[in-house]
């Protein structure tokens, strides 16, 4: 009889446990609700940002219609197309040089070198890693060619400059946007309900917090309760 009662405890006691772990991967109501406040603050948010972003972007429309902007950007094209073909002249005369022809050579041979190697199977794999590590220094020293090339011609250098002050100048006029902005009559009210659904959104993110540590703290009381009643009965269990 005693072995019987004993093992209706285990049983009990298994039970106990499972249905602890149940209680752990089920929501609590106050962890349901707050996790509902949260999906709908955060819809709330979403749709406050795509309202301002409408805002902004007629604003950027204002922005680009006029006579200044259309003047700076047609600067960054000119200076762009400028700039690639001082570029690509520095490669072609760079191309024509032994040195960099020798360097060109040097990646083919790294680069099948490196294919070869994957198509053995049973390539050794410090020879794989010593190919692949020659194929990058062979490449770097074609960029550090480059580079030094282009650093070099006035021209390139040149066409660099200019484009960089053109972008700066475009950039500048970027500036404008936020007060082009807050003249849109609906940017004020867009702004505010931008503003509030943030912090609902916050408010309701730390809300699911709170009500999980509960959650936690209630689960564990829970079932240490339920542990320490089954310890008692199991006491009593071997007193009879």
């Amino acid at each position: 009889m005693r072995l019987l009662r004993l093992a209706l405890f285990a049983l009990s006691f298994l039970l106990v446990t499972q249905s602890s772990i149940a209680l752990a991967a089920t929501d609590s109501p106050a962890v349901s609700q707050a996790k509902k406040r949260l999906s709908d603050a955060q819809s709330a948010l979403t749709k406050a940002k795509a309202q301002m972003s409408r805002i902004l972007n007629r604003a950027a429309q204002q922005l680009e219609a006029t006579p200044e902007w259309k003047k700076a950007q047609a600067a960054v094209k000119d200076a762009q197309t400028k700039h690639a073909a001082a570029i690509a002249k520095v490669r072609n005369d760079l191309r024509q040089q032994p040195a960099y022809k020798a360097a060109i050579a040097e990646r083919i041979r790294c680069e099948n070198a490196r294919d070869a190697l994957r198509d053995q199977p049973n390539a050794p794999p410090d020879q794989r890693a010593q190919a692949a590590v020659a194929l990058l220094n062979a490449t770097a020293q074609m960029s550090h060619m480059e580079k030094e090339a282009l650093a070099s011609d006035p021209q390139a250098t040149k066409a660099a400059d200019d484009l960089e002050s053109a972008n700066a100048q475009l950039n500048e006029l970027r500036k404008q946007l936020p007060e082009i902005a807050k003249k849109d009559p609906e940017f004020e009210p867009a702004r505010q309900q931008l503003e509030q659904a943030a912090r609902q959104a916050n408010d309701a993110s730390q809300q699911v917090a709170s009500a999980k540590r509960q959650q936690d703290q209630d689960d564990e009381k829970h079932m240490n309760d339920e542990i320490n009643t089954k310890r008692e009965q199991m006491q009593n269990l071997f007193r009879k």
